[in-house]
């Protein structure tokens, strides 16, 4: 089971309010924070009682030691407009690159092709320099796009309107796992 969790930064109650539920429930849990200061948001208490099945993703990288430190996973997300070179110094720390495909906040948003080619240069460096970072793709995929995707070098795709807007969600979602090519 795979949970996304997404947590503002102008709500600070986040913590006491997920905290219980973290703890209760045993799934993989991506947790994406607005933030530029995440430990102002979710203190280490809290990630401190989760298990290592736990990915922990910021805008702000500085932190990925402390959150390695607490045996979890650190990611980037990458918003459409965000360049690679903003965050490329940091890519041989991540364990997961988020590229937000569309702008964050509304569901059911078309794909910006542009981030396919974001997609391809992460890969691309990810292979030139033996860097073990998954690449995750959010927004806009598609049954019509995904092979596409899945051809740009991505390892995990986040679907919501495709599925929550799909005739058969169980045909769409063996199609967004292995692309149309196998349907």
């Amino acid at each position: 089971m795979y949970l996304y969790v997404v947590i503002h930064p102008y709500i600070s109650c986040m913590t006491t309010i997920l905290k219980p539920f973290f703890l209760s429930v045993n799934t993989f849990f991506e947790i994406l924070l607005k933030s530029f200061l995440p430990w102002k948001f979710f203190v280490p208490e809290c990630m401190m009682q989760m298990n290592r099945n736990r990915t922990f993703q910021c805008l702000c990288i500085p932190f990925s030691q402390k959150i390695h430190d607490h045996n979890m996973k650190c990611g980037i997300a990458i918003n459409p407009d965000t360049p690679i070179s903003a965050v490329e110094s940091y890519l041989q720390d991540a364990d997961m690159i988020l590229v937000m495909s569309v702008q964050p906040g509304f569901g059911g948003q078309k794909l910006i092709p542009a981030t396919l080619d974001k997609i391809t240069a992460l890969h691309r460096l990810r292979q030139e320099n033996g860097w073990k970072y998954l690449i995750e793709v959010d927004g806009g995929v598609s049954e019509k796009n995904i092979d596409t995707i899945l051809d740009s070098g991505i390892n995990a795709i986040v679907a919501g309107s495709a599925l929550f807007k799909s005739a058969d969600p169980k045909k769409t979602v063996d199609i967004l796992r292995n692309g149309n090519r196998n349907a």
